[in-house]
């Protein structure tokens, strides 16, 4: 009957423990974290964990417990977590922690700053733990430093019943006799052996430096991470878009760790941080766009009447070519300094009068000198000084022939210098940016064709407007949206009497207008 009786409980015993059993235990991150190979803080990061994230726990040793989180494994200190069995009792407390407590003065493994380590402070810490008590084994099979150095037998008052213990005089027969036995080499003495020379106690360990903080940076596309700094060097990973921690920078090239624990090497140039202003550098670019131009001409003479060639409008529209280079380098902290140059020309829908169609192509040329002072922010707000030279072509097809010309209009060169100013936002958000330009015409040269000039004292002031839009589609190429506004004031004086125009009043002037509408690519190298 007992033998039955007992197999019943057993396998009761089995089924109410199964369920149990097979339930893991798990934890909760109370706040962002990292995950380390080994416990202690100056161990590999294995992964980061963000609050909340929820792990599995796999063993508990001390202050750190091991966990398996996103398919991998490593230590996080019990602080860090809650939820179950996590939130110890001061018993488990005093159980988990170290047999020898810090002791201030005693030992020079400590923080900076003077403070204890992070292993024996805070919930951690003991001050009740007796010092005197001696290394127990598991603490001697984990540390090889801590060996026993000496044999003391009990003290007299263990060994016989308290009302056996007598006094008795000095050497006498009822001495208790305690044998130490002395070492061949000199002991290792312990934190606690105070009394004894400092130089014979066990060498510290050396301090631990701070880990420097990592910054966190933005990377906008996925990229191969190699195993050393360089182009050449072999591809060990991918790392996905998003946020990454910078670990090492090097010539150019830095190492970052990515959320899921990969690490590799990258070119810095891919790296962009949201939390302060990117440092300047070299940047060579070249652009090119397409576009829409619709240009309108006013030509007004005093005192003439209504019509060509005294007062009338000339519009026409047609398909632009824009194409430019530039380079930017820093020279300063803030300060950075740069060329430009950049071409747009323009085949126009032919201008019609007295049945006869009159081509016009347009030319017009800048060269500028940048001068740039950064704001330091994280949208990469720079303002820049422009000081350039400008060079306009108005071209008109068989400008000399009038029967093909019936408008008698002039072919005409303008070229002067210019000042201006600019605004750039490299990042208005992570994948927009914005810029604004004003340059106005300084000094001025125009020319006209012979015998078709509209005066003999030409003068021109004017400004160009530019406003672009910038989208990142990768951290080398933009997406450009420009547009670009031409206004100039055209005075030539009083009509030139060989002129074949034909003007009839006392002076004459034309403004010019012209819209350009561009989209194109910019590419950085």
């Amino acid at each position: 009957m007992r033998g039955p009786l007992t197999g019943l409980l057993a396998t009761i015993a089995l089924v109410v423990a199964a369920p149990v059993a097979a339930v893991a235990e798990t934890v909760v991150a109370t706040d962002s974290a990292e995950i380390y190979l080994k416990p202690g803080e100056s161990s590999k990061v294995v992964v980061k964990v963000k609050s909340g994230q929820e792990m599995t726990v796999l063993r508990r040793d001390g202050r750190w417990i091991k966990v398996r989180v996103r398919g991998r494994t490593g230590f996080i200190p019990r602080t860090k977590v809650s939820g179950g069995e996590a939130e110890a009792s001061e018993d488990d407390v005093e159980r988990q922690t170290r047999r020898r407590p810090y002791v201030d003065g005693r030992s020079t493994d400590r923080g900076w700053g003077g403070e204890p380590p992070d292993d024996r402070r805070g919930v951690d810490a003991v001050d009740n733990i007796d010092p005197s008590a001696p290394p127990s084994a598991e603490e001697i099979s984990k540390d090889p430093e801590v060996k026993p150095t000496r044999e003391v037998k009990a003290p007299r008052e263990a060994q016989e019943p308290k009302e056996a213990r007598q006094p008795k005089p000095r050497g006498g027969e009822g001495d208790v006799v305690v044998k130490i036995e002395e070492p061949t080499e000199p002991r290792r003495v312990q934190a606690e052996d105070t009394d004894r020379p400092r130089e014979l106690a066990r060498k510290p360990a050396p301090k631990r430096a701070p880990s420097r903080e990592r910054q966190v940076v933005q990377l906008d596309e996925a990229v191969a991470l190699r195993a050393k700094p360089g182009a050449k060097s072999k591809k060990i990973a991918t790392a996905e878009a998003g946020e990454v921690a910078v670990l090492e920078e090097r010539d150019g090239w830095s190492k970052i760790e990515t959320d899921t624990g990969e690490r590799g090497w990258l070119s810095t140039k891919l790296l962009v941080s949201e939390a302060a202003a990117p440092a300047p550098r070299r940047v060579i670019a070249a652009t090119a766009q397409l576009g829409f131009t619709y240009l309108v001409q006013g030509t007004r003479t005093t005192g003439g009447p209504r019509g060509v060639p005294d007062n009338y409008n000339l519009s026409t529209f047609g398909g632009s070519l824009t194409v430019g280079a530039g380079a930017t380098f820093p020279v300063a902290r803030a300060i950075q300094a740069g060329l430009q140059a950049q071409y747009s020309g323009t085949k126009a829908k032919p201008f019609r009068y007295q049945n006869q169609d009159t081509g016009i192509t347009t030319h017009a040329v800048d060269i500028r000198a940048l001068g740039g002072y950064s704001l330091g922010n994280r949208f990469g707000m720079v303002a820049w000084g422009r000081l350039g030279y400008h060079y306009d072509m108005f071209s008109v097809d068989n400008v000399t022939n009038l029967t093909k010309n019936t408008a008698k209009l002039p072919s005409e060169n303008l070229s002067g210098g210019t000042l201006g100013a600019a605004f750039t936002v490299d990042r208005l958000t992570r994948k927009i940016g914005l810029s604004v330009g004003l340059d106005a015409l300084v000094f001025s040269t125009r020319q006209q064709t012979k015998n078709l000039e509209d005066g003999d004292s030409p003068s021109t002031s004017g400004m160009w407007l530019t406003v672009a839009g910038v989208y990142h589609l990768t951290r080398s190429t933009n997406v450009d949206l420009g547009y670009r506004l031409t206004y100039l004031n055209n005075s030539f004086g009083a009509p030139k009497a060989e002129s074949m125009r034909g003007h009839t009043g006392t002076s004459v002037s034309r403004t010019d207008v012209v819209h350009l509408v561009g989209l194109g690519v910019n590419q950085a190298f």
